[in-house]
């Protein structure tokens, strides 16, 4: 008889941890990752609900092992297997923003533009960081996506307007799309910021010779010869378009 009543309460046991689980997969709560709702005040227009995953121990200890063997690989110019360990880290957590920067850039260095661009874009939707930004313009101006790449070179500028690089990337856009105006002003701002960089001074100097302003163009290569008189390239540019 007793043997009958363990069997019972044993199955009695089996039958309330089963319907427990049941309870915890129609309501969600037995994924592995969940999700709490962070307010965070981003911008003038107010309070803004953001994501967090709340990974296992365990996936995050994963996370970690995958995305330090994907370093260990780059260290040995293995960039092949370094991404497929980044991939592996964002298998687990796809907001692993060590791992999607190490692989977005990997991504530019092999050229594989759209998944660069992809991948940057996640990290924009992430971090407002201006160097994510810029990334992500590179990536589409390579595209061939000026509009975009447009837009993420003025959010760029717009986090961190001391980089003279950046300005002239979004003159490079500019003039993808024919707007010379603007072009010449992100050019001119460059310079402001760097006003003795030669390579800056002979692209706007091209540029002037480009769009037909032959005496600003001039200017410019008397200022260039002014910082380096021996600058052949400035020379040649000006002998090159006076034979034309």
């Amino acid at each position: 008889m007793w043997t009958y009543l363990f069997i019972f309460f044993g199955l009695i046991v089996v039958l309330l941890v089963f319907i427990k689980k049941l309870v915890f997969i129609i309501s969600g709560k037995d994924k592995i990752i969940k999700e709490e709702v962070i307010f965070n005040e981003v911008d003038e227009k107010g309070i803004i609900p953001k994501y967090k995953n709340r990974l296992a121990k365990k996936d995050k200890e994963n996370v970690i092992t995958f995305f330090k063997r994907g370093e260990a690989c780059l260290s040995f110019g293995k960039e092949d297997e370094a991404i497929k360990s980044f991939v592996s880290a964002l298998s687990i957590n796809p907001k692993h923003i060590e791992s999607l920067h190490k692989l977005g850039v990997l991504y530019m260095h092999k050229q594989m533009y759209s998944s660069a661009s992809a991948v940057f874009k996640e990290l924009t939707m992430l971090k407002n960081d201006s160097k994510n930004f810029s990334h992500l313009g590179l990536a589409l101006f390579n595209l061939n996506d000026f509009e975009e790449a447009k837009k993420a070179y003025h959010e760029a500028v717009k986090l961190d307007d001391k980089r003279p690089q950046r300005y002239v990337s979004l003159a490079q856009v500019y003039k993808a799309l024919k707007q010379d105006h603007l072009a010449l002003i992100a050019l001119d701002k460059a310079l402001d910021l760097d006003p003795k960089n030669i390579d800056y001074l002979l692209l706007k100097t091209d540029f002037l010779f480009e769009i037909d302003k032959f005496e600003d163009a001039k200017d410019m290569v008397r200022q260039i010869l002014e910082i380096d008189p021996e600058n052949q390239e400035a020379k040649g540019l000006l002998h090159k378009r006076r034979s034309v």
